[in-house]
C-alpha cells in the first residue's frame, strides 16, 4: 500500500498514536480496521521517538493519562509538524481539545 498517499487523503484522521496501558490493543483494533497506527510504550518520554506525522491530523488515543502528559505529547507532535492533533479524554467548554500549530491558532 502507498502510506504516504493513505495518510494525505482527505480522510478526517491520518494517524492515531496509541498510549498507555491498553496503548497496543488500540492500535491493534485501529490497525485491523485499516487504519494507521503507532504506540508509546507504557512509561516512554515520547520526546525519545521521532514520530512521522507531519502535515496529518492525529488523534493521541490516551485513555489513562493525566492531563499534563497528553497535553505535552500533543504539543510535541505539533511541533513534528502535525497539522493538528485531537486528544479526545481532554476536554474543554467547546468539546474535545484539538492542538494546532501556533499560526492556525484562534481560527479553530
Amino acid at each position: 500500500k502507498d502510506l504516504a498517499k493513505k495518510r494525505l487523503s482527505s480522510a478526517f484522521i491520518n494517524l492515531f498514536i496509541c498510549c498507555g496501558k491498553q496503548g497496543w490493543d488500540y492500535a491493534r483494533r485501529r490497525v485491523r480496521n485499516n487504519t494507521d497506527a503507532l504506540v508509546l510504550p507504557l512509561g516512554e518520554d515520547p520526546k525519545k521517538y521521532k514520530w512521522p506525522v507531519r502535515g496529518l491530523d492525529v488523534l493521541l488515543c490516551w485513555p489513562d493519562g493525566d492531563y499534563a502528559s497528553i497535553y505535552g505529547f500533543a504539543e510535541f507532535l505539533i511541533q513534528q509538524g502535525a497539522k493538528k492533533v485531537i486528544a479526545p479524554w481532554l476536554e474543554d467548554k467547546d468539546g474535545f481539545l484539538s492542538f494546532y500549530p501556533a499560526k492556525h491558532r484562534g481560527a479553530a
